[in-house]
């Protein structure tokens, strides 16, 4: 793991996300999904090549459970749980 920015493509493609138990439930209403929708849109617009920092989001990887097999690209989310499953979701319907 490294502390430095990577393309979204790039983590989403690289990692297969969990969510511990400790993280809180999804909670997002309408209005926290339109901004960071609105973000990303306005990035995409300004758009200079150089990539835009929307959010961050800390991984590690997770503890080793003995009911689960883990890969390496197995990680576990610290912080932007919120932010991620947004995307997620969007993304997903955008693919159907």
């Amino acid at each position: 793991m490294s502390n430095k920015p990577e393309r979204l493509h790039d983590v989403l493609t690289r990692y297969r996300f969990f969510i511990p138990h400790y993280q809180r439930s999804y909670d997002w209403k309408k209005a926290r999904v339109e901004k960071l929708l609105d973000d990303m849109l306005r990035a995409l617009q300004e758009d200079d090549g150089r990539g835009h920092l929307i959010w961050d989001v800390s991984l590690c990887r997770p503890e080793t459970k003995m009911d689960v097999t883990h890969t390496g690209r197995d990680r576990d989310v610290v912080d932007g749980q919120q932010r991620l499953t947004t995307l997620t979701i969007f993304l997903a319907f955008l693919g159907r």
